[in-house]
């Protein structure tokens, strides 16, 4: 009975699946519900979003990967934040929009170290002022209603002249008063970014130019100080002289990272290497060269001045 059973043909019945409701395509295309235009508009903002994000990402660890070979300034990255900003619609763009307002209200708060004296001072001088404007008023006034019988005071000339003494005394100090604390006395406003920017950049310049005249001069090394190289300042900036196997080679420096590095040339313009330098403790200056074509950096030489 099983055998004959297993001899009977089988027919395999496929079943269709129930069609699946009309959905957007994956990238809202010409398949996409009516419905689906606003969420591919939304989509696509999102992705462009993320896609600058992401782009900033990639120059980040880009210029870390770099190293000190591509120097990154506080404008640069400050510039760079701003147009991050503008192209995701979170500000202007400018240098200002890179701190909020909201966190500038903040830092001005916190540098305001004078707002309790300032207000101490306002505060007298304007009991002062109201003292001075109330002695002036009944100074005025007491004539006039003594005169109609509704007070009985008499003031003598030297009351008078003493009270007008005291008015102007008190209104000179209450305007001394008021004036130092809201002109003297007023907060300081935080500085602009770009201040902020070019302060950092004289600093740095005045840094390089210190690092760059460390090394001004001529420097001896090798066997009984045979050997020696320039650096000086020339009109077209900083530059280094050696004469290296009978070629007298030249460089144009500048500083990178804590080095102060460049492209040696001999005198007919073809490279010969890199050079790199570096003020040393005491009276020396170290370098290294790399010749062309290779990736390492030859053995540190000392070389020091007289």
């Amino acid at each position: 009975m099983e055998a004959s059973l297993a001899r009977l043909p089988v027919e395999v019945v496929r079943v269709p699946r129930p069609a699946a409701p009309d959905r957007p395509g994956p990238r809202g295309g010409r398949h996409a519900a009516a419905g689906g235009a606003p969420r591919a508009a939304a989509s696509a903002g999102c992705a462009w979003g993320l896609a600058l994000l992401a782009r900033r990402r990639r120059i980040r660890r880009v210029l870390r990967r770099a190293g000190p070979e591509a120097p990154v300034t506080l404008r640069e990255q400050a510039q760079q934040l701003a147009s991050d900003q503008a192209a995701l619609r979170m500000g202007s763009g400018g240098l200002e929009s890179v701190v909020p307002e909201d966190e500038r209200k903040q830092l001005e708060k916190k540098a305001d170290t004078l707002e309790p004296f300032r207000k101490g001072v306002i505060l007298a001088a304007c009991l002062l002022l109201f003292g001075a404007l109330q002695d002036g008023f009944w100074l005025l006034v007491t004539p006039g209603l003594t005169a109609q019988g509704w007070l009985n005071v008499i003031r003598s000339e030297d009351s008078q002249s003493s009270s007008l003494a005291l008015i102007l005394g008190l209104t000179a100090v209450g305007a001394g008063l008021l004036y130092t604390g809201l002109v003297l006395l007023a907060p300081a406003p935080l500085p602009s970014l770009e201040s902020v920017l070019q302060e950092e950049e004289s600093r740095q310049e005045a840094e390089k130019n210190r690092q760059l005249r460390s090394l001004e001069g001529r420097w001896y090394y090798g066997l009984n100080l045979g050997q020696s190289y320039r650096i000086f300042q020339s009109e077209r900036g900083w530059r280094f002289e050696e004469e290296l196997q009978g070629r007298k080679c030249t460089a144009e420096l500048r500083i990178v990272g804590g080095w102060v590095k460049g492209q040696l040339l001999d005198q007919h313009g073809k490279e010969v290497g890199l050079i790199r330098l570096r003020r040393s403790a005491g009276k020396s200056v170290v370098s290294n060269l790399r010749p062309v074509g290779e990736a390492d950096w030859g053995n540190p030489n000392e070389a020091i001045g007289w």
